[in-house]
């Protein structure tokens, strides 16, 4: 008879196989540890405990109901006869009973390491909260029947062989598996504080250190797995490498001419001046929009860079740019429809089986060199959310950088802040900051960072600011929202392209469907949101990038990371910060000597923006026109803009704004960790004084309660997708994001199904979908 093989996983990518073996999955995890851990700046104790944690975290699935789980799914005439033992404990938590006993044979491991590292591998699935109620006794109970009365005593009947020899080559250790390499008693004492009863003198400082320690084991840990997981021993690529970094400018350079049609182009003032800040903690490129920014980041050289827009859709935006200049395989994208934190959905009995849809494209973009992403995918990180710890490890040595900054709210930024604070101390990470101008209570924030945390050496590179009259835009404020159909005409007759930006997705498909109407059918006529699927939107982003087509209707997400250029510009109404993002997309290379046509619809209400802001910006507008020779339209140059903008952040109602807001925002991240009001709000505050396994944000409506300005995005697939689908990876692709809320009321109108885990689908009654128009519900105004 053959033996029985000890099975890790139920799927595999690899032909003519059933299932990954726990050895193969182990051996695909230290594959993945030499390509990530090895090459980081961690002392070898780390990196050592880490490749020990990889070799030992999955041997607790030597258990009968485990193995029964995935022979129920893989070859079910290979079922274990089972004792009669109570339901079933996580393997996770059963893997110590097998690890602790190997620990023993490793001398150089301190009892310190073995309590920390063992603490890691129980809870690198789930949260510590889901196995408080988890007795000493059910523990012993399931070691002792489904382990060694199930498996262990009739080893005759399973080949071990593969994993004693994996702990011979890979920790020098004879290993056997029997009775007497069991240890019972384990669970008890890992219901504690991490290492407390184990210093001799515990000091804040010493036990922080330990929480760190657990936190980088945990964190590699989960990212090697789900890495091993998804590409199951094929080669990946984690790191630029060395060529690659030396040869940057040069390629960059070629980018650049590319781009400009000049052949002896060269980089610009502030783009030569970054280099000096190489080796700097924190850079702050301030240059106002156009000037060059982009490149300044990109001669920022790290083996891992992170690139952060302010929204998914101006992360998604820069995509086919960055693919340029790092090749299509370098970039990842994190979509902000994939949760970094647990789904609501997850099936925990799947849990360690076989990895969501959702975790799979989290780690094939997890391992690009290239990541772009939104600053909420990493600030939510702070929150300690189930799995967080592995958004820090990838932060580990990398390099992060965020576009306009001074486009994110308060909540935003301090959020970022405080994981700043602790990225840099603890991480080796490196932040480079861009913006146009920095309000005053930003810099503010900044330098009370830099005085409490002597690490974060903060450069600013500045451009000198020239008189540049290329650039200019006439502004003119439109009396009413009809106008948008003459502009429009007119533009037709001068064969000029117009871009509308609309500050709601509702207002976008309504002016399309005025323009198509009024327009006629041979006009072309494209909408640009964020309710097209993924692989359409990055195709409108190429076109648009491209200049192809004659209207382009969008939402605010065309102010950012594309370089584009109308000569004729319909805007709604916004904050003057995301107003002026938008004159850069109006005559932006130059071209019309007279200046660009900026066309400014009235004020009217919307939940957007707040009123303050854009209350404050009309009346800037409006004086800059009384002071114009033509009263009803006012020509500004790139300076204008500038001054116009700084003149904004020196509002009082705007200041008051950002004055309460900040102070809101410190209030919400004190109430969520229980801090008093006098506590110093720090990094190593939120992550440290509470035990780092305690998670505070353990579904993304905590999170979205801090974010709710952020909201995060779900992923829904359309009925005319699902009914072709066969299996779950051809879902990448083809979801669309909505918000949380509008998922609530579309489940609520009994408009979408679940078909997988946590996969939600539209029904067809409910909407239409158009390649000019993108996702429009049948009823808007009722439904969203």
């Amino acid at each position: 008879m053959m033996k029985k093989r000890m099975m890790a996983k139920t799927e595999t990518k690899i032909e003519n196989r059933i299932g990954r073996s726990l050895a193969e999955h182990t051996k695909d995890l230290l594959t993945a540890y030499r390509c990530i851990v090895e090459p980081l700046s961690l002392s070898d104790m780390e990196k050592r405990n880490i490749y020990i944690v990889c070799v030992l975290h999955d041997l607790g699935k030597i258990n009968s109901k485990f193995q029964n789980i995935l022979a129920e799914k893989l070859t079910p005439e290979e079922l274990l006869e089972t004792s009669l033992s109570s339901k079933e404990i996580k393997h996770n938590l059963l893997s110590p009973a097998f690890m602790l006993p190997i620990l023993d044979k490793m001398d150089e491991i301190s009892e310190i390491d073995r309590s920390i590292m063992t603490k890691a591998v129980m809870l690198h699935h789930g949260n510590f909260t889901k196995y408080m109620d988890i007795g000493f006794s059910s523990i012993q109970e399931a070691i002792y029947f489904d382990i060694v009365e199930d498996i262990v005593e009739k080893k005759a009947q399973f080949d071990f062989s593969d994993l004693e020899e994996l702990l011979k080559e890979s920790l020098e250790i004879d290993y056997h598996f029997s009775e007497a390499e069991i240890n019972y008693d384990y669970y008890r004492e890992y219901n504690d504080e991490i290492a407390v009863s184990l210093v001799e003198v515990p000091t804040e400082e010493a036990l922080n250190k330990y929480k760190q320690q657990y936190i980088e084991i945990k964190g590699f840990l989960n990212l090697l797995d789900h890495i091993a997981s998804s590409r199951e021993g094929q080669p990946f690529k984690y790191n630029f490498t060395k060529d690659e970094l030396m040869q940057n400018d040069e390629k960059l350079l070629g980018f650049i001419r590319k781009r400009t049609g000049k052949a002896s182009a060269n980089f610009n003032e502030i783009q030569q001046n970054v280099m000096k800040y190489q080796d700097s903690s924190i850079v702050i490129t301030e240059a106002f929009t156009s000037s060059g920014k982009t490149v300044c980041d990109d001669r920022l050289i790290a083996p891992k860079k992170l690139y952060l827009a302010p929204n998914r859709i101006s992360a998604m935006s820069f995509y086919e740019e960055a693919c340029e200049k790092y090749q299509k395989e370098n970039v990842g994208v994190l979509h902000g429809a994939i949760h970094l934190y647990a789904s609501e959905s997850k099936n925990e009995e799947e849990e360690g089986i076989q990895l969501s849809l959702e975790e799979i494209e989290l780690a094939r973009n997890f391992v690009k060199p290239y990541i772009l992403a939104t600053v909420d995918q990493l600030a939510i990180a702070i929150f300690k959310h189930t799995n967080y710890e592995k958004t820090l490890a990838v932060l580990k040595d990398a390099r992060v950088c965020v576009d306009e900054l001074h486009l994110l709210s308060p909540r935003m930024f301090q959020a970022f802040l405080l994981l700043m604070d602790y990225a840099v101390k603890h991480l080796n990470t490196k932040f480079h900051l861009m913006t146009a101008t920095l309000p005053t209570i930003y810099q503010e924030k900044l330098a009370q960072l830099t005085q409490r945390n002597t690490k974060l050496e903060v450069s600013v590179n500045k451009a000198v600011e020239l008189e540049d009259h290329t650039k200019n835009v006439l502004l003119s404020m439109s009396k009413s929202e009809k106008n948008v159909e003459s502009i429009c005409k007119k533009a037709l007759e001068n064969k000029q392209q117009v871009l509308i930006i609309r500050n709601t997705i509702d207002d976008v498909i309504k002016t399309y469907q005025k323009l198509r109407t009024s327009l006629g059918a041979t006009v072309q006529i494209q909408c640009l949101h964020s309710r097209f699927r993924e692989e359409e939107l990055k195709a409108l982003y190429r076109n648009i990038i491209e200049q192809k087509g004659t209207i382009w209707i969008a939402t605010q997400t065309v102010e950012i990371a594309l370089d584009i250029d109308f000569p004729v510009v319909i805007s709604d109404l916004a904050p003057m910060d995301s107003l002026v993002q938008r004159m850069g997309r109006n005559n932006r290379k130059g071209n019309m000597p007279d200046g660009g046509q900026f066309y400014l619809l009235p004020y009217k209400e919307q939940k957007i923006y707040p009123e303050d802001l854009l209350i404050s910006t009309e009346k800037l507008i409006k004086a800059s026109m009384k002071d114009s020779k033509k009263k009803e339209t006012v020509l500004l140059t790139m300076n204008d803009r500038k001054e116009l903008l700084e003149k904004f952040y020196e509002e009082k109602k705007v200041n008051t704004y950002f004055e309460k807001e900040f102070a809101r925002a410190t209030y919400a991240i004190k109430k969520i960790f229980g801090l008093t009001h006098f506590t110093e709000l720090t990094g190593d505050t939120i992550m440290y004084d509470n035990e780092p396994y305690q998670n505070v944000a353990e579904t993304k409506k905590e999170a979205e309660k801090y974010f709710r300005d952020a909201e995060m995005k779900i992923k829904i697939y359309l009925e005319e997708d699902a009914r072709e689908i066969e299996s779950k990876e051809d879902l990448l692709g083809k979801g669309i994001a909505i918000s949380g809320r509008l998922l609530y009321r579309l489940k609520q109108n009994n408009a979408l199904y679940e078909k997988y885990r946590g996969v939600y689908i539209l029904r067809k009654n409910v909407y239409e979908y158009g390649e000019e128009s993108g996702l429009i519900f049948k009823s808007i105004e009722s439904t969203i």
